[in-house]
């Protein structure tokens, strides 16, 4: 082992070099992927990784250190040891895109409106909830009035979670704006990631 002011990974072999070489064993979870595998630094040590975009999993993988000692005389020029490295899943937040404004005539009756697919998931997502591994999580959309009077609809606006339609009642002979803000929540939890987006 390593003793006194001698080098890191190294004692009385002063005049050796070394490397280290780690490799994904079989097995693990194939939702694991790597943009960077791992690699150990030759003078610190250090590990380092970088893991793709919305992946997360197990593996096992195996590292070896080989100096250039040789193994004539019958020496040892190599040592490994297997860790498992695991990548926790984070929520990722929900989101949606949907136009600014809606635009209705007034009626002499209390008549429900539709707008369909008023929101949809933003370029690039499946779903609202987030990526694909995240597809089957159940999202909700919550519409709190901001300004305007209450009494312009005679049924709250929903929207929903399937298909992003907007339903809404404008009252009998009512007309004026109301603003409101929309909020989408997911089911996944905190998991060290977002559950709700405000639009």
């Amino acid at each position: 082992g390593q003793k006194g002011t001698e080098p890191l990974f190294r004692y009385n072999e002063d005049w050796q070099g070394w490397d280290f070489e780690v490799v994904r064993l079989p097995g693990g979870d194939a939702s694991l992927t790597m943009l960077t595998d791992p690699r150990v630094d030759n003078a610190t040590g250090n590990l380092s990784f970088h893991p793709a975009p919305d992946s997360n999993g197990r593996a096992t993988y195996r590292v070896t250190m080989r100096d250039t000692g040789g193994t004539e005389r019958g020496g040892e020029d190599s040592f490994s040891r297997d860790f498992v490295l695991e990548v926790a899943a984070a929520n990722d937040g929900p989101s949606f895109s949907a136009p600014a404004l809606v635009t209705v005539g007034e009626a002499s009756a209390a008549v429900e409106r539709s707008r369909p697919s008023f929101a949809s998931p933003p370029p690039g997502r499946p779903a609202f909830a987030g990526p694909s591994d995240e597809a089957a999580q159940q999202v909700t959309f919550r519409l709190d009035l901001v300004s305007g009077s209450p009494d312009l609809l005679a049924a709250p606006p929903s929207i929903d979670p399937d298909s992003g339609d907007l339903t809404f009642t404008p009252g009998a002979y009512r007309w004026g704006s109301a603003s409101f803000n929309v909020t989408v929540v997911d089911s996944g939890g905190g998991l060290g990631g977002i559950q709700t987006r405000d639009g």
